[in-house]
């Protein structure tokens, strides 16, 4: 029991940190796209299904599992560090320049691959424990259920390591080696246990054994010494090829580089351009600035939400009226790198007595304002993730118009293009502007190459804006910065361009862009894909579809229709299938809900995303135990499962009373409070599908000696349901559908799995399954 209990928390533990690695190292590759850990998640699990019925179909003896073990064991450390190194070689290898948009179809096939060795020979432990638990512990209970109790546990224990030790303090390798050395001793201890427990090739088992001594004392050598260091240092000049690393540091809001080439110093955010210096993009610049402090009368105090330093700041701060500038920033480390690299530019701008800087996102500082603002910049020009979706919805919309004077001013930049006019950059800036138009009853739109700026307020002064005002307002500056106005200002003024921004965005309805409904990012997404992936273009298109409401019904009603008529065909195991299928489905994403949530309320997912994946685990544990203490009561199981697709049912309503945009419960509910409640509804949603395995298990395996097949069958049955649910919620129903009507559908999918479950009632009394 002990040996096989500290193997299962092993390959848990091991399971959970391997995956939080790479998925933040993907992170960075895919330029911090959240929508991207559906697809990765995705895979992992689809990976990990391939391994347990591939495992779980040879492995037949306790010989082969505890040869396979340690084998595994081998495959899977080893595999893991390279795992991390090839990942930081992600985007040389694909031609991908740092900084350049990655479609679709590149993470896609791009982490399936870095994922797949890890995910496989991780995945063919699962089965291997069940034999292991059917030999130390063959009157415990079900052998798969017990293997999968302590599996959890041990995915509870790497998350809570995770959270609080390893991913503020430890370097990623360091983190790995670290992990290849506790599971080979974990094989280590087993295998020495073999000639006890089984009669086998003695030799093989002293080769196996030398091997993974041999894991051991290089994982701990390189732990304690250079090679940690070394390995992290290499694959990094690997990643940022042609530059040269100043500073690389994975913070709260996730990974943050500096690096040098040619006099410039440029930061990455998750892989993403954040901000260059000294010499930033002048034109946008001066454009962002200029546009909106002449369109106001008397600019005197001014709001900053990222993106201040380099320029922003400086040209603000050229105009005598203004008397404060509240910047704010919400990653500490990009202020303390400001300050410690000490350019011209960012120390005359951050070290002036008007400059006010806050270290604190931007969206919570302006909730918590009691100041009102002449100007407000939104510094960020493309809701490319959720993070930076968080400034350019109808809440935040709403937030700032609060917080503005009445004749005040909100400046919104976005991706535009006066040459690439293709349908998704169309809709993204009409989702956008619609957002606007529904908070505000004045929105300027004035577009360019590069940004298209939106100026809204309450005030008609912003849309009667023209050149002779601007010569009106010049006249009243300073002389030397009047002439200081460049000529691209007052061409962006020309009213054609009104009229043209007008014929581009046309009659296009997309929605609103909402907290719970992040159509920006989708529309995003949309339109670098089409750019850079374009063979998935008529998918993305054909998704916009789903935000019809009447289509998702029809869709979900005849689903569940297509179900029933098949139901005579079907057998109980089928249908057993069918219900851990759908609650894969279903536990993804309510997971992927409740991230994105996490994601859109504070925006610093990247910290505790091993937490909430934690929790979950550990609810799931919890309902594993209790549907063991049932099964070993001898109560029937198959009521017991009526019952938790019921609870799923239940909470899937749940989740979608809380997601409804139109009620303020979540906004209203203190921080504290609500991360205990999400990390509350995570457990539950993890309680819920946990009860479920042990069940399906014990109905499926009556009359049925295979006990590795059967664990093979439903665990992936489980995974490949989650894989769905990863791909198709992460990237589609989450986004288009918004979390709301998500969890909708999901519900009416669970609907369908409890009437084909209470339908074959009686032909699994007919078989003895039930």
């Amino acid at each position: 029991m002990v040996i096989a209990g500290f193997a299962a928390v092993t390959v848990g533990l091991a399971g959970l940190i391997a995956q939080i690695i790479l998925l933040r190292e993907l992170l960075i590759v895919f330029s911090g796209n959240e929508l991207s850990i559906g697809i990765i998640l995705a895979n992992w699990l689809v990976l990990e299904a391939l391994g347990c019925i591939f495992s779980g179909r040879w492995q037949k003896t306790i010989t082969g599992a505890v040869n396979a073990f340690g084998t595994l064991t081998l495959f899977f450390s080893t595999s893991l560090v390279a795992a991390v190194f090839i990942t930081r070689m992600l985007r040389p290898l694909l031609g991908i320049a740092i900084g350049e948009p990655i479609g679709m179809l590149p993470i896609l096939y791009g982490s399936f691959l870095i994922l797949l060795p890890v995910s496989i020979s991780h995945g063919a432990m699962f089965p291997v424990l069940c034999h292991l638990f059917s030999h130390f512990t063959p009157r415990r209970g079900s052998p798969i259920g017990m293997a999968y109790v302590f599996e959890t546990i041990g995915c509870l224990l790497g998350g809570m390591l995770l959270t609080f030790l390893l991913l503020p303090k430890v370097p990623f390798f360091q983190t790995t080696l670290a992990v290849a050395l506790l599971h080979a001793i974990a094989a280590i201890v087993l295998l020495c246990a073999a000639p006890r427990i089984s009669q086998g090739n003695n030799a093989a088992n002293r080769l196996l054994l030398g091997m993974l001594i041999l894991l051991a004392l290089t994982s701990g050598f390189s732990l304690v010494g250079p090679g940690a260091k070394s390995l992290h240092q290499r694959s990094l000049a690997h990643q940022w090829k042609n530059y040269q690393i100043l500073h690389y540091e994975n913070s709260l809001y996730g990974n943050l580089c500096v690096v040098t080439t040619e006099g410039q110093y440029l930061f990455f955010t998750d892989g993403d351009p954040s901000l260059i210096l000294p010499f930033p993009d002048l034109v946008q610049v001066e454009t962002f600035v200029h546009l909106a402090a002449l369109s106001h009368p008397n600019p005197r105090d001014i709001l900053v939400l990222s993106g201040g330093a380099g320029g922003v700041l400086q040209e603000l701060l050229s105009y005598d009226s203004v008397a404060r500038i509240d910047y704010a920033e919400r990653n500490p480390v990009l202020i303390e790198l400001l300050e410690q690299l000490a350019t011209q530019a960012a120390t005359g701008e951050l070290g002036d007595p008007r400059v006010h800087t806050h270290v604190e996102d931007g969206r919570r500082f302006l909730a918590t304002a009691t100041q009102k603002y002449d100007i407000i910049l939104v510094g960020l020009t493309d809701p490319s993730d959720l993070q930076s979706n968080r400034l350019f919805t109808r809440e935040f919309f709403e937030l700032a118009k609060t917080r503005l004077h009445n004749d005040g001013i909100l400046v919104t930049g976005l991706t535009g293009s006066m040459t690439l006019m293709n349908d998704e950059l169309r809709m993204l800036n009409a989702c956008i502007y619609k957002s606007l138009q529904s908070v505000f009853p004045h929105v300027r739109a004035l577009p360019g190459e590069g940004i298209n700026l939106f100026l809204s307020s309450r005030s008609e002064s912003v849309v009667q804006f023209d050149n002779a005002h601007m010569d009106n307002r010049l006249n009243e500056l300073d002389p030397a910065l009047a002439a200081a106005i460049p000529w691209h200002i007052e061409q962006r003024l020309h009213p054609g361009w009104r009229e043209w921004f007008d014929d581009f965005v046309g009659d296009r309805t997309p929605g609103l862009n909402r907290d719970f409904k992040p159509l920006g990012v989708f529309y995003s997404l949309a339109h670098w894909n089409a750019i850079f992936t374009p063979r998935l273009r008529p998918v993305l298109q054909s998704a916009q579809m789903l935000s019809l409401r009447p289509f998702l019904m029809i869709f979900a009603v005849g689903l569940i229709c297509i179900v029933l008529l098949r139901v005579r065909t079907s057998t109980p195991r089928a249908a057993l299938g069918y219900c851990v299928g759908t609650s894969g489905f279903s536990g993804m994403l309510a997971d992927l809900a409740l991230i994105y949530a996490f994601q859109s309320l504070y925006g610093y997912v990247a910290t505790w995303i091993a937490l909430l994946t934690a929790v979950f685990m550990a609810g799931a544990a919890c309902g594993a135990l209790t549907a063991l203490m049932w099964l070993r009561q001898a109560k029937p199981a198959g009521k017991a499962l009526l019952v938790t697709e019921g609870g799923l049912m239940m909470l899937m309503a749940a989740l979608a009373w809380a997601f409804a945009a139109e009620t303020p419960l979540l906004a209203a509910v203190p921080t504290m409070w609500m991360k205990t409640i999400i990390l509350a509804l995570s457990a539950v949603s993890g309680y819920t599908v946990g009860t479920q395995f042990p069940l399906a298990n014990a109905l499926y395996s009556k009359n049925n000696t295979d006990i590795g097949r059967t664990a093979g069958v439903l665990y992936s049955a489980d995974l490949l349901g989650g894989w769905l649910g990863g791909v198709l919620g992460g990237v589609l129903l989450l986004p288009v559908l918004g979390l709301k009507e998500a969890c909708l559908v999901v519900l009416l999918l669970k609907l369908s799995s409890l009437i084909l479950l209470a339908l074959n009632t009686g032909k699994a009394r007919e078989t003895g399954i039930c």
